[in-house]
């Protein structure tokens, strides 16, 4: 009985940490698509572009 009610607010006060730790991860996660996003833009750009030159 003393492991559990030990246990539970341990659970409780690790879980926002948790998601913290979550919520920032994601948020790095989606900077470096849109970065790397744009950097195939680019290229793609400067592929049409030299294209376009060559025409």
């Amino acid at each position: 009985m003393k492991t559990t009610s030990t246990t539970g607010p341990m659970i409780w006060a690790t879980f926002p940490i948790t998601l913290d730790i979550t919520y920032v991860f994601i948020k790095q996660l989606f900077r470096f698509m849109k970065l790397t996003l744009s950097k195939f833009n680019e290229l793609g750009v400067f592929s049409e572009r030299k294209d376009n030159f060559l025409k």
